[in-house]
């Protein structure tokens, strides 16, 4: 049976494809990844996602993996025990902490998969540098990534670090520094132009020989360290809550129905309810095409 799907491939900068074009492709299985079809679980690498383990909660005091960590204002827990699912890449080891015994370690490509199991139950944590069997070492701990449960139910979600908006891109032609005409990209988000000098963005769309690519629809991607305040931009917001995790601070926004997270540098200061600006480092956005979930940069 022939399955039709869809493929991006990375090309030279001066590939001369056409559409309906038949061509021969390589692929590299060592990037290759294999999901089940029906549970949509990832089957190789065998790196797991996440943990599972249990907490509790005491007088704004969490006690996980043989640590207390004092909550912060954005995570009003109340006391009692929780199931928490960390996900992987939220655990950082730390040689200096002697907390944990390491139950197995396993090399899976460049990384070392490290085991623990505290409590009757299993943890996982990735280390980019080898360790072995028996060492004891502490974990870090991201908060911002942890989700709480209570007899199955969810009662607190983690942060969402990825912002979306929808627009279309275009390009314009301004004078470089040789006084010489050249198409600048721009990415044109209800109305409001962003010009991108991202590299790889430039090469997807403006030599793309489909010229159809400026008619799409499409998701722009960025995290809350590429939205900032600025009393000049382009972006005009409502912030909604201030989320304060001691060493960072948030500023959840309003856009036009749409909920935006901004990273507030040290010393910002903002209020609930309270009119601001902000731009966006376009340079930095991920973009994928909204009808066919594809990323193009």
């Amino acid at each position: 049976e022939v399955i039709k799907t869809s493929l991006a491939i990375r090309t030279d900068a001066d590939y001369e494809g056409k559409v309906n074009d038949i061509i021969t492709i390589s692929l590299d299985l060592k990037h290759l990844h294999i999901f089940d079809n029906v549970t949509e679980m990832v089957i190789n690498p065998r790196l797991p996602t996440y943990s599972r383990v249990k907490c509790l909660v005491k007088q704004n005091t969490l006690n996980i993996l043989n640590k207390k960590v004092n909550l912060p204002k954005a995570m009003p827990l109340k006391d009692g025990e929780f199931d928490v699912v960390i996900p992987i890449n939220s655990l950082t080891i730390n040689k200096n902490d002697k907390e944990l015994e390491i139950y197995n370690v396993e090399k899976i490509d460049d990384k070392y998969l490290v085991q623990f199991f505290q409590n009757g139950e299993v943890l996982f944590a990735l280390s980019n540098e080898e360790l072995r069997k028996g060492d004891k070492v502490g974990l870090d701990i991201s908060l911002t990534e942890l989700d709480f449960y209570q007899n199955k139910e969810l009662v607190f979600s983690h942060l969402n670090s990825i912002n979306e908006l929808e627009g279309m891109v275009y390009y314009h032609k301004e004078k470089n520094e040789e006084h010489k005409k050249v198409k600048v990209l721009d990415y044109l988000i209800d109305d409001l132009e962003l010009s991108c000098y991202n590299d790889l963005a430039y090469r997807t769309f403006i030599t793309a020989s489909d010229r159809s690519i400026y008619d799409q629809d499409l998701i722009f991607k960025f995290t809350p360290e590429d939205i900032y305040l600025d009393k000049d931009g382009l972006f005009e917001l409502v912030v909604k809550d201030v989320l304060d995790y001691d060493s960072k601070k948030y500023a959840l926004c309003i856009y036009k129905e749409k909920e935006l997270l901004i990273l507030l540098k040290e010393g910002e200061e903002v209020e609930v309810n309270q009119k601001i600006k902000a731009s966006i480092n376009a340079d930095m956005m991920q973009v994928f095409d909204k009808k066919k979930s594809i990323r193009l940069v």
